[in-house]
Order: C-alpha cells, then sequence, then structure tokens
C-alpha cells in the first residue's frame, strides 16, 4: 500500500510540472465552463492571471457564441474537436485584433461515461498565420511583377534549358511558354553579336551564368524570333545560387529596336539643332534678305536631298514677286537673283496665296506656259516643292525647292523643312522691319527737325504773346503753386516774379475764403476739368481787394509733366462803372417804386374815405353801416399786402443760414396752397421728380415764394384750363438740381419777354411787377439761375437751377 501510495502522489505532480513548462496553453473546465485549473501559458496567453481565472466561467471572461456552441456539443456528445488556425478576437483585448489558434476540446468522463469537465489546450499560431501570409502575397506581388513586367524574363536550369516565361519574353520571341520550356535558349535565340559572329556556346552569358555563376549585361546583340526575325537587345544573366551550389539562372532582357531608332533620330536631330542654331544666328547677323535667303538655303541643301532651291519675296504694294537668291548650283526656271515678275504671272499663284503649299509632279510641267515650262522641262527637276512664307494670313514670300526624284521625306526632315521655313519668313520680316525703320528713322529725322524749327518759332509767338497780354497767365503746378507768371499777372497782384515764385493758389483770396477755395481748387483738380468763374474777389500784395474773371485749366502731361494755367483778367474798373450804374438806376427804381406806391395805395385809400363818408351820413340816419365797414376793411387789407410786398424786397436780399430740403417737398407744399385755384381753373397738374433726387440748401420760405411766383403765374397764363407740367432731374456739371414748370397757356410775346425781369414792370391790371424780379434776386442769393422760355400760342417754360454744396 505504501508504494502504491507513492506513486500515486508524485503522478500529480509530475502532470502539474508539465502543466506548468509547456507552451501549450491548457486549461481544464468543469461541464458548467467554469475554469477548473489553468497553467501558466494560459494565464499568459489570455492575459489574466490564473487566480482571477479558476471559479469563473469561461464565457461570462470570453464571451463567443460560436465557441459556447462548440464547448456545449462537445460536453453534450462526448466527443473531441480539434480546429487549425481558429480565428479568435479578445473581447477585453480588441487592440490585439485578429489572433489564430491551434486547439483541441477532450471531454473527461466519469465512470458511467458521462462528461464531468472538458480539458482545453491551446497553441498561438497567430505569428506562423501571418508569416505563412506574407509569404504567400509576395509569392502573388512576384507572379504579378513577372507578368505585367515590360522586360522579358526567363529562367533556367542548371543546363541553360527553359524553366519558365513571363508574358513579355513570349510576346517578343513569338514562343509560347508550353514550347520553349525544355528547350536551350541560347541555342533556340542567341545569335550574338548585330554586326559581329554568332556567339560560341563557352562565351554566351547564360551558359557563364548556370556553370560559372557569372552575371553578366549585355547590349548591342540579337535574339532570333521563331519567324527566323531577328531584333536587337539588352540583356542580363545572372545566376541562381542555393547553399552555394548553382542551380540555374534568370536572364532578363529587352528589345531595344525602338530606343535604337531614337538614339539615331536624336543624333540627327542634334546635328540639325547645331545646323538651325547656326542658321538662325546668320539669319539674324544677316544685313538684307538676300542674305537671309542664302543663309536658309544653305542649311537645307545639306538636309533634304536637293536638285535646285531659290527664294522670292512679296511685294504687295507694287504687286510684284522679286527673286531673292537661287542656289548657284542650279540655273533655270528662276533666272537670276533680282529678276522681277508680276504676281498673277506666277504659276499656282491662288494656291500660295491662301498660303497653301504646292507640290509640282514633273509631269505637270508640260502644262505649264511660256519660260516656266520650258527651264523645268530642261533644269533636271522631278518634284517641285513651293512652300509659302507667311506672316499671319498675309504671303511674304515663297521657298522654291527642286528633287532630282520623288523625295520621300521622313517626318524629321519634314520638320526641319518646317522649322526653317518659319525662320526663313521671320528673317525676311525682320529685313523688311529693318529696311522700313531705317527709312522710318529717316524721315523722321526729317520731320523731328522740321518740327524742331516749328515748335521754336512757335515759341518765339507764345512768348511775345504770353509776355504782352493784358490778361495775367500763370503756371501753376498740381498742388496750386505758382511755377512762373507773366507781367500782367505780377501788375494786377502788385507782385514781383520773384514774389510769386510758389505762392499757393488760395493765397489770392481773402483770408476768411482760403479753406474753402482751396477744398474748391482740390475737388477740381481731382476731376481735371476746367474753371471759369467771373467777378472772383482776391487780394492784392498791398492788401486792397480787386476783382477779376478767373479761368483754371488742368494740362495733363505724362504724369509728373501735369501743370494748371491760371488766367486772371481784371475786372475791377468795369465792376465800379457796374456799380455806379446800380446805384443810379437803383434811384430810378426807388423813384418809380414812390410813384407807384403812391398811386397804389392812393385808390384803396380814396376806397376807405368814401366808405367811411358813406358810413357817417347812414349812422346819422340810424341805418346800418356794416357793408361798408366791410368795403373799407377789404381795400385796407390790400393796402398792407402792397405794403409787405414792398417789405419784403430788401428781405429778399438777406442770406441767412439755409438748410437742406427736398426739392419736391417745397413743389408739393405750394401746390397745396394753390389747390383751389388749380381745381377752379380746371388745370391737370402732372410731377415728373425722382425720388433719390438729392436734397438742396435753400431758406425755404423764400424758395417756397420762388415757387409760388413761378407756379401762380401759370395758373393765370390758363384761365381756360390746361396743363401744368413740373419735373426735375440732377446736374452733374456743375452739380446741382434743375426744375422745369411748364404751362399750355397764350405765351408771352418777345416785346413783354425783355421786360419780365424788371421791378413794378406787370402786364395784369392789380399787379405789381414785383413777382419775377423778387424771384430772380432770391435765386441769385442762392446762386442760382432762373430763365424764362416762351413762345406765344404755345405756353411758357421756367427753368430753375440750384447749386449743390461741394463735398
Amino acid at each position: 500500500m505504501g508504494k502504491k501510495r507513492v506513486t500515486s502522489d508524485a503522478e500529480p505532480d509530475i502532470l502539474g510540472l508539465i502543466m506548468e513548462h509547456t507552451h501549450t496553453q491548457i486549461a481544464y473546465l468543469d461541464a458548467e465552463m467554469n475554469f477548473v485549473r489553468v497553467n501558466a501559458a494560459y494565464a499568459r496567453g489570455c492575459g489574466v492571471p490564473a487566480e482571477e481565472l479558476v471559479g469563473k466561467n469561461h464565457f461570462a471572461l470570453f464571451p463567443n457564441a460560436e465557441n459556447q456552441a462548440i464547448f456545449e456539443r462537445v460536453r453534450d456528445t462526448g466527443e473531441m474537436v480539434a480546429y487549425q488556425a481558429k480565428p479568435f478576437i479578445f473581447p477585453n483585448a480588441p487592440e490585439r485584433g485578429v489572433t489564430y489558434w491551434d486547439w483541441t476540446l477532450v471531454p473527461v468522463k466519469d465512470r458511467e461515461g458521462k462528461t464531468k469537465g472538458l480539458v482545453l489546450s491551446l497553441l498561438d499560431v497567430t505569428e506562423r498565420k501571418r508569416a505563412m501570409e506574407r509569404v504567400e502575397y509576395l509569392r502573388r506581388q512576384n507572379e504579378l511583377i513577372l507578368q505585367s513586367a515590360g522586360e522579358g524574363i526567363v529562367a533556367l536550369d542548371d543546363h541553360g534549358r527553359v524553366i519558365s516565361a513571363n508574358p513579355a519574353a513570349e510576346r517578343m520571341l513569338g514562343w509560347p511558354k508550353e514550347e520553349l520550356r525544355g528547350k536551350n535558349l541560347h541555342e533556340l535565340v542567341h545569335i550574338g553579336h548585330t554586326d559581329g559572329p554568332a556567339a560560341q556556346g563557352a562565351e554566351c552569358p547564360t551558359v557563364l551564368a548556370y556553370e560559372r555563376g557569372i552575371t553578366t549585361r549585355r547590349s548591342g546583340e540579337a535574339f532570333m524570333r521563331r519567324d527566323g526575325s531577328t531584333f536587337p537587345v539588352e540583356f542580363t544573366t545572372t545566376p541562381m545560387i542555393d547553399d552555394g551550389r548553382t542551380v540555374g539562372a534568370v536572364v532578363i532582357f529587352q528589345d531595344i529596336t525602338e530606343r535604337l531608332k531614337a538614339e539615331e533620330a536624336l543624333r540627327y536631330y542634334a546635328e540639325c539643332l547645331r545646323g538651325l542654331q547656326e542658321t538662325d544666328r546668320a539669319i539674324l547677323a544677316a544685313q538684307s534678305a538676300e542674305e537671309v535667303a542664302r543663309a536658309a538655303l544653305r542649311f537645307l541643301r545639306e538636309v533634304l536631298p536637293l536638285t535646285a532651291a531659290a527664294v522670292w519675296e512679296v511685294h504687295w504694294p507694287s504687286q510684284e514677286v522679286k527673286v531673292l537668291f537661287v542656289d548657284p548650283a542650279y540655273a533655270g526656271a528662276w533666272s537670276s537673283s533680282g529678276r522681277l515678275y508680276r504676281l498673277h504671272d506666277i504659276p499656282f499663284w491662288p494656291e500660295l496665296a491662301k498660303g497653301q503649299m504646292v507640290v509640282i509632279d514633273g509631269s505637270e510641267t508640260q502644262d505649264i506656259d511660256g519660260e516656266w515650262g520650258r527651264a523645268w522641262a530642261h533644269s533636271g527637276v522631278i518634284e517641285m516643292m513651293a512652300v509659302p512664307l507667311c506672316v499671319g494670313e498675309t504671303l511674304t514670300g515663297v521657298l522654291w525647292l527642286g528633287f532630282g526624284a520623288s523625295p520621300l521625306l521622313s517626318t524629321e526632315q519634314r520638320d526641319m523643312l518646317e522649322r526653317v521655313a518659319d525662320q526663313l519668313t521671320i528673317g525676311l520680316y525682320q529685313a523688311w522691319l529693318r529696311q522700313r525703320i531705317e527709312q522710318h528713322a529717316a524721315d523722321l529725322e526729317r520731320r523731328v527737325d522740321e518740327r524742331t524749327r516749328a515748335l521754336q518759332a512757335s515759341e518765339r509767338r507764345f512768348r511775345a504773346i504770353y509776355e504782352s497780354s493784358l490778361v495775367g497767365i500763370a503756371l501753376l503746378d498740381t498742388d496750386g503753386r505758382f511755377l512762373s507768371a507773366n507781367e500782367a499777372m505780377g501788375r494786377l497782384l502788385g507782385l514781383s516774379k520773384t514774389e510769386l515764385e510758389g505762392l499757393g493758389f488760395e493765397r489770392l483770396f481773402p483770408e476768411a475764403d482760403r479753406a474753402r477755395r482751396k477744398a474748391l481748387f482740390d475737388e477740381w483738380r481731382r476731376g481735371h476739368r476746367s474753371l471759369e468763374e467771373p467777378e472772383v474777389q482776391v487780394v492784392r500784395g498791398s492788401g486792397k481787394p480787386a476783382w477779376v474773371n478767373l479761368h483754371l485749366t488742368f494740362v495733363s502731361g505724362s504724369g509728373e509733366d501735369d501743370y494748371i494755367v491760371l488766367m486772371l483778367e481784371d475786372v475791377t474798373p468795369l465792376r465800379r462803372a457796374h456799380e455806379t450804374l446800380l446805384e443810379a438806376e437803383r434811384m430810378a427804381v426807388v423813384g418809380r417804386m414812390a410813384a407807384s406806391l403812391a398811386h397804389e395805395i392812393n385808390n384803396p385809400l380814396q376806397a376807405v374815405i368814401g366808405c367811411l363818408g358813406l358810413a357817417e351820413e347812414v349812422s346819422a340816419e340810424g341805418g346800418n353801416i356794416a357793408r361798408y365797414l366791410a368795403v373799407a376793411q377789404n381795400e385796407v387789407r390790400r393796402a398792407a399786402e402792397i405794403i409787405a410786398q414792398l417789405r419784403a424786397l430788401p428781405h429778399a436780399r438777406d442770406w441767412d443760414n439755409p438748410r437742406m430740403v427736398s426739392p419736391r417737398q417745397l413743389v408739393e407744399h405750394v401746390l397745396e396752397a394753390v389747390n383751389n385755384e388749380v381745381i377752379r381753373h380746371g388745370l391737370e397738374v402732372g410731377i415728373d421728380m425722382p425720388a433719390d433726387l438729392p436734397d438742396i440748401p435753400v431758406l425755404e420760405g423764400q424758395a417756397q415764394q420762388v415757387f409760388l411766383n413761378v407756379i401762380w403765374n401759370a395758373i393765370e397764363a390758363m384761365p381756360d384750363g390746361g396743363a401744368l407740367r413740373i419735373a426735375a432731374t440732377k446736374t452733374e456739371y456743375p452739380d446741382g438740381v434743375r426744375i422745369t414748370i411748364r404751362d399750355t397757356g397764350a405765351g408771352i410775346d418777345p416785346a413783354t419777354a425783355d421786360h419780365l425781369f424788371e421791378p413794378f414792370y406787370s402786364t395784369k391790371a392789380r399787379g405789381l411787377g414785383l413777382g419775377l424780379y423778387l424771384s430772380r434776386e432770391i435765386m441769385r442769393k442762392h446762386e442760382g439761375t432762373i430763365l424764362v422760355d416762351s413762345r406765344p400760342g404755345q405756353g411758357t417754360t421756367v427753368t430753375l437751377w440750384f447749386p449743390r454744396p461741394s463735398t
């Protein structure tokens, strides 16, 4: 019994040692899938300590419906299962990604055969799986590279026989790989150097590769196709070595036919480009059209199989063609250089004029009349080519080329011909331009000489006018500073030329007006406009005022040469005479006004006296005097209105602070005041004033008086009805608003129109004749204008213009 107990006690220790020291992950679970025992490898593999696993349900820790079903099936059927590289994702460690496992699940049964537990053994084969996938991926990549490679690739065994070939090798050699396989590559396709003897077997690079392990690269050799044709190749042979032993070779080759053609074309192009460069330099250095033609033909003889060549130049003004240059080796159709022909005498002229190249077969020369046909018939030229030389759509010349046989020009030769034709066209055009420039330079020099003499004479005349003028003239820079001035300007301002030099424009005006004048000048200068202003007050050097008519003109040069011409005309004596005349006129007006006043007031006063007398008599008799008093009161009011109009006359000359008012508002206010009269006369009123019409600066009461006077006159001019039209628009130069008031009345005869603005002149029985006079005075104080245009039978139009303030 003791011996059996020792053996029984030792067995679990051995089993434990095995479990703990194997790399296989082993776990024992009961029938409920709870961990009973796990080894260290299993704990490491799942990332959970063994003591935290024992007693826990497997699928509570690692839920997986598929695996749970497998475990339950093994438990229920008692049949073990085994899997290879089965994928699994750890729920508690998703960053590990998909892992792969070889695992078995073995049921442990009791004596009755019932499953009491499960033994799970796991082996992590993730790295092995990924390595195999990588190997497969590389295999597929290598296969794709071989299939898509442009070079032919052939693998040989250690006797030089073909093992495999890629599609490129099949295509170039004309052999399918099934027929190539097993054949000796050197004996089948390699013929050696293209310009030498066939390659010997011992010297063949393929033999050197699989017999001696030598890598070789060759070029300038040829392979033979299945049909017996050959092609130049560049190829490399590399030995295949396994464990230090050569087991075969790889041959990589490519068809270099196109490359050799390209290299040959490049060499040809290089030679041609050198020739083109030399021709281009010769053309640029040429001093005449003849030298240009000679340089172009010299190059063409080197690159084309020419028998004859010539260049013609077209002169459109004279309708002639000039033979610029003829190849000295040819004497025939084009005679000698310098000969002239009429355009329409040239064969195939219509096609050439349209820019079309003409190719003339030798058989066609018999159809050409005159010396052209005879010359070509004896020239040895089999085919003729005429290349038009055009600048834009204009034919400037023709390049004639003769060939001793029908030429089959290569693409490169045609390209060179086109380039030379372009160079020749440019060269001829440059020569023509040079000739024109030289002629123009000579003409220009002559004209400059003539203009210089004319300018000198003009300058002398201008200087005489400038210095002797009675009007002050000065040149200002764009900042308004004096640059120079004539004697008249100095006399007018009482300053010497030295004192005027550098003086600012605004310093000419009274000190209180200088800031405004400076702002106005800057605004005017930005607009580059001329400015005229009559009767402007300036200050002389002595401080005394003077009145001038001012004129400014902006003269634009080339930026830095811009300047301003200032002209001042002294009107001080005229203004004083005018003021004296006005004073005399005012005294006459006062006399006329007093006489008119006496006459106008006397009538209502006589009526008042009469009514009061009658009232006194009726009152004495005990009668009602109210009627006589009412008449007297009306006559007194009329007298008061007359006096009020006379009192308004001087006040119209006052200028208070204006305010910005809408022109439409002024018109509508007046129309509202006269609405009853409009209705009574049966008038049609139309207003056309834009919504965006700007406001104007006015004394509102005085402006309304102007509109009332004009509109009232229009109403009275249409006693039997008519149309009254009021329109307004914005003006730019000068900046302001123009308002027109048009009626369809009887109009005014010219004799009456001459006196419309005179005070106390009226055609109305009860009028004072002050309405339009006061209106003109108010418009003058607003710096505006009032104009009347009237024709008998066609109505009257009154135009009012109000200025807007400078911004």
